[in-house]
C-alpha cells in the first residue's frame, strides 16, 4: 500500500503562461500525429529498438538538431539531439 500525497498545483504566473502559449505555437498537430504514427509501425520491441532510434535521429536532422545514435549493443541505442 502506497502512501497518499495531496499535491496541489500551482497557478502559472502571467510569464509562464506566456512560455505555454510560445511553445504550443510551436507544435504542428499533424506533425505529430505522423510522427506518433510511423514510430508505432516501426517494430522495435525491448533490447531491439534500434530501427526506432536510427529512425529519430533522421527525424530530428532533418528539423535542423544536431543529432546522433549512441549504440547500446547491436540491437539497442540511443538516439539523441541536441536545439
Amino acid at each position: 500500500m502506497g502512501i497518499a500525497v495531496d499535491v496541489k498545483p500551482k497557478p502559472l504566473t502571467s510569464e509562464q503562461k506566456g512560455w505555454l502559449e510560445r511553445a504550443w505555437s510551436y507544435v504542428d498537430d499533424q506533425e505529430i500525429v505522423d510522427l506518433v504514427v510511423h514510430m508505432v509501425n516501426i517494430y522495435s520491441p525491448p533490447g531491439r529498438e534500434r530501427p526506432l532510434a536510427e529512425f529519430m535521429v533522421s527525424w530530428m536532422r532533418e528539423r535542423g538538431l544536431e543529432a546522433f545514435y549512441q549504440p547500446i549493443d547491436e540491437s539497442q541505442g540511443n538516439a539523441i539531439g541536441f536545439l
